[in-house]
């Protein structure tokens, strides 16, 4: 998609960092990956796949919510997501707390998401999540474009890019 020699990778609310590893290991020309998860148990797993990846020396993790992260001045060519599919009060009640977190934000919501997403990406860099919810993007799309859609089950994969507007 983009023409970049080397690219800046971040995934949020990563869990393992599936999607940003694959990303990466499909893209290649990587100088940096920044992960982020809320849930520190994750942190292992991650640094597992990293490591048997090899994407450990060009990787950053940080533990922590959306709505507190700060990449300052930093912007990705490619931010990867897989968030809770409900705002907190919606969706089934997992009885697995650590599984409960991971369908419902409890910190953040999805607008606190799309507008960070929005800070952190480059003017020409694209926004790729997973959603339950077909409609879930609507609301933003006076700032990006659907490049692409797809249906998985009952997931969307949606890649979003900014529109250009003066």
């Amino acid at each position: 998609m983009l023409n970049n020699s080397k690219l800046n990778i971040l995934d949020l609310c990563c869990g393992s960092g599936v999607l940003g590893i694959e990303a990466a290991l499909k893209l290649r020309e990587i100088d940096q990956i920044e992960f982020l998860e809320l849930q520190e148990e994750f942190l292992i797993h991650l640094k597992e796949n990293l490591f048997n990846s090899e994407l450990d020396s060009i990787s950053h993790v940080t533990i922590g919510s959306v709505g507190d992260a700060n990449y300052g001045s930093k912007r990705f060519d490619y931010i990867f997501c897989n968030p809770p599919y409900f705002n907190k009060g919606e969706g089934r009640i997992s009885p697995n707390d650590k599984r409960q977190k991971c369908r419902t934000f409890e910190v953040d919501d999805f607008d606190i998401l799309i507008s960070k997403a929005s800070l952190w990406l480059k003017n020409t860099g694209y926004l790729c999540l997973l959603t339950r919810d077909e409609l879930a993007l609507e609301k933003y799309l006076d700032k990006f474009e659907i490049t692409k859609k797809e249906k998985f089950s009952e997931t969307f994969l949606f890649c979003l890019s900014r529109l250009n507007i003066d």
